[in-house]
């Protein structure tokens, strides 16, 4: 019920493609890791496992000036997703989060010495790439069905009390002096069993994408300037066998687990997980954490298969810092459900602490952050943003700190338009002053441009259709260095290739000018296709739209009503390739929510506008 792919780790394929099929029969042949990805096969968590090779990120990022075009095996269209989160620093180790267009799509890829791991959401499905030890690679797709069937469950007191106290029990709202730190950075201690390692590939790398989903989770929620993950080592192999009818037992026998502490205790981590294959209630429990934010209480388990694909690892990360279901009392930070959309158009979607996964979306509850026009919390008890800020700084202090190395952060705008100045700060702890800046900047975000400017602050000139990715490297007079990234994206920026021509001709003369037919026709193209520009949104009614094509087309686009109504054909003309951008002038129309459709060829792509005034 599932599909994986197999790539090289260190001999890239020469192709313009992320993710290239290998034919059947040219699987490398090592009989450990085939018997792996059988097991896989049956898992019906997982509906399709194949091998592939996976391409130079480098070139093609180069190529297409920092975005990423690829196509999925199955799926018969190209994505261009444009850089979220960059953090490059050789071929071989990387990290790159990008976002596609206005769409829940999203690509993470990490690669560590050359093994690369990568969680790819598209078209409502949800893959992944993993390398093994032999350097082969798989892609495989999630059944979101059976995904759906999960569930989490939270534990107010250990069953059994032996686990020794340390400091930092009590949890206090705010820090020593009330004041919350520019940023605290929490370390997470990973470990993983030997069933749990039948699941996984290159087990570093997959470590490193659950801290990097959770950090990209904390951006999407406006916790990135608050809270950092970070993983304290490479995750660590515990012998212990998972009890498929009593999670609750494991979670008290892992946080009692001397070894376990010991560990903790020589990494000084703040949380602890332990990634498993239990199969816990016929593999309808996906994990567990005791109520945090507790210190002697800081440990979860997580099944490796949801860590990533529903998001668990972030959830049960979520409770120790005091996150809590949508059931639990009004006094908690709870889980958020509500609609997105307008009329006929709404959606339903449940924030990360939500019970249930089947409308999961990767934010916290924060009555301070929208997704798609919709609060996504409220000033009640639905604000685990709220409550995870207030906890951070006291989670961060856990384990000994006393002499805290050298960090660095970059804070300032993470969005702009062409044309834009604007300053960031480099906000420095630790280590021995004066401190040396080394500001460095990128648009493709490979190739670094380094800046005379050695100050604590960089201002810099947003240039036209790009985007911009900063790079500091600081260095102390004792000589501690740390680095730290910051993507800024250029909201009038596309990507170099949005909407591929369709010989077909669009506009057909038979079309009824006055009414698209069904409703639900204009709803499914508004999920699925979202391939171009517009801006600004919402508008005064002066609006523009850009996109580019690659040949010669003909070119569509129509604005309608929410009843689906044709208000206005904006456009009917045949264009030659290269980028276009299109203003337009209604400020004849009633304030309102809209839909302006783009077609080329046979593509239709739909997106919403709100005229306000």
């Amino acid at each position: 019920m599932f599909t994986i792919l197999f790539v090289s780790a260190n001999v890239w394929a020469q192709t313009d493609e992320l993710i290239t099929p290998v034919l059947k029969g040219k699987e490398r042949k090592n009989t450990r890791i085939m018997e792996k990805v059988e097991k896989l096969r049956k898992n019906p968590l997982k509906k399709s496992v194949d091998f592939v090779k996976f391409g130079n990120l480098k070139q093609i990022l180069e190529k297409n000036k920092g975005y990423l075009p690829f196509k999925v095996p199955g799926i018969n269209k190209k994505f261009m997703a444009y850089p979220w989160e960059v953090e490059f620093e050789s071929e071989r180790n990387y990290k790159w989060i990008g976002k596609i267009g206005d769409e829940d799509g999203s690509v993470q890829l990490v690669c560590v010495d050359g093994n690369v791991f990568a969680h790819i959401e598209v078209e409502n499905r949800i893959f992944e790439i993993q390398t093994y030890d032999d350097g082969s690679q798989t892609l495989t797709e999630f059944d979101k069905t059976e995904l759906a069937k999960g569930k989490t469950v939270t534990v107010e007191v250990p069953m059994q009390r032996s686990i020794s106290k340390t400091k930092g029990d009590e949890f206090v709202v705010k820090p020593p002096g009330g004041l919350f730190p520019v940023l605290s950075k929490i370390n997470v201690l990973v470990f993983y069993t030997d069933k749990a390692r039948l699941q996984m590939g290159n087990i570093t790398t997959f470590g490193t994408a659950c801290i990097n989903q959770m950090n990209e989770i904390l951006k999407n929620s406006l916790l990135d300037g608050h809270i950092k993950m970070t993983l304290a080592t490479t995750p660590i192999n515990l012998s212990f066998n998972e009890k498929a009818n009593d999670i609750k037992g494991d979670l008290d026998n892992f946080a009692e687990n001397s070894f376990v502490q010991q560990k903790r205790d020589q990494y000084n981590a703040d949380l602890v997980v332990l990634l498993t294959d239990g199969n816990y209630e016929y593999g309808e429990t996906r994990g567990i954490a005791y109520k945090g934010p507790i210190d002697h209480l800081s440990y979860s388990i997580v099944e490796a298969d949801a860590a990533m694909s529903v998001y668990t690892f972030s959830h049960e990360l979520g409770h120790l810092l005091g996150g809590r279901h949508e059931n639990e009392p009004l006094t908690s930070a709870r889980g958020y459900d509500f609609l997105y959309g307008f009329l006929v158009f709404q959606y339903r979607a449940q924030t990360l602490m939500y019970q249930g996964s089947k409308d999961r979306i990767k934010y916290y509850s924060n009555p301070n952050q929208e997704y798609k026009g919709s609060a996504t919390g409220d000033f009640r008890s639905n604000d685990v943003a709220a409550k995870m800020r207030s906890a951070s700084p006291i989670v961060s202090k856990y384990r000994n700190n006393d002499v805290p190395s050298m960090s660095v952060n970059i804070t300032g705008p993470t969005s702009g338009e062409n044309g834009g100045t604007f300053t960031w700060i480099a906000n420095v702890s630790g280590g021995l002053a004066p401190y040396y800046y080394n500001w460095s900047y990128s648009t493709d975000g490979v190739n670094y441009t380094a800046s005379s400017n050695g100050g604590k602050s960089f201002t810099y000139t947003l240039a036209n259709n790009a985007n911009l990715i900063l790079k500091i490297n600081m260095v102390s007079q004792d000589g501690q260095s740390k680095t730290d990234y910051h993507t800024v994206t250029n909201t009038n920026a596309t990507g170099p290739v949005i909407i591929p021509n369709k010989a077909a001709p669009v506009c057909q003369p038979d079309e009824d000018p006055n009414q698209i037919s069904e409703k639900s026709q204009l709803k499914s193209e508004i999920v699925e296709f979202t391939e171009f520009k517009l801006y600004p949104n919402p508008t005064d009614g002066n609006f523009s739209i850009a996109y580019s094509l690659d040949k010669q087309s003909q070119v569509c686009v129509k604005l309608f009503d929410t009843s689906g109504k044709l208000i206005q054909q904006l456009l009917n003309q045949e264009l030659s390739a290269g980028f276009y951008t299109d203003n337009y002038n209604l400020f004849e129309l009633k304030k309102g929510v809209y839909f302006v459709q783009i077609t080329a060829g046979d593509i239709k792509v739909t997106k919403q506008i709100i005229i306000s005034r």
